[in-house]
């Protein structure tokens, strides 16, 4: 897929070949020469272009679904992460602070590393370690006998929904519009 500049190329070169075509039509088959194909033509041209008008439409909606479906992700990612950033202050002491400390940096790291790599189509590998981190100092709490309990097993539960969501969070991030949408999209047809 191309980034933002291949893209506005891309498409500045596309207009600008539509152009180039539209003059050399004019210039070798003026309008006073097409106008007797215009009724055969003419009603042809408009189903088309209502069709590629529809076309457009869903896959414009098709778009701004996932854009939504994303940004919802993102926010059930994060209110996972204060859910147990909260829930660790049902842990003991020690437990309590490594819960909360990794979960102070998996947000610093989320939004100063991995956000950007997301961006450049690469996956942070301090992402995959503090997630692991996490993981770690959950578990190793759970061996204490008095730290069993709901707000124990709660802490689980959003911890694996926070890894759930990072995971499809990094799956959006990496689809794409298919080529044959892509090549009706283009082409007009």
């Amino acid at each position: 897929m191309l980034g933002i500049s291949g893209s506005i190329v891309a498409m500045v070169l596309w207009v600008s070949g539509t152009l180039v075509a539209f003059v050399l039509i004019h210039i070798f088959w003026p309008p006073s020469r097409r106008r007797g194909h215009n009724e055969v033509v003419g009603w042809q041209m408009s189903v088309i272009g209502t069709t590629y008008a529809v076309i457009l439409g869903f896959m414009l909606y098709n778009v701004w679904d996932n854009f939504r479906t994303a940004d919802l992700n993102a926010d059930q990612e994060a209110n996972a992460l204060v859910s147990l950033y909260r829930l660790a202050n049902g842990l003991p002491d020690a437990s309590k602070q490594k819960v909360q400390t990794a979960a102070r940096r998996y947000a610093e790291i989320m939004v100063q590393e991995e956000w950007p790599d997301m961006a450049r189509r690469t996956v942070s590998p301090a992402g995959s370690a503090i997630t692991q981190e996490l993981w770690g100092a959950l578990v190793s709490a759970g061996k204490d006998p008095s730290a069993q309990g709901a707000s124990f097993n709660q802490a689980i539960a959003e911890l694996a929904a926070m890894t759930e969501h990072r995971r499809v969070r990094h799956l959006e991030s990496r689809s794409n519009l298919s080529a044959i949408l892509w090549v009706v999209l283009l082409s007009g047809v």
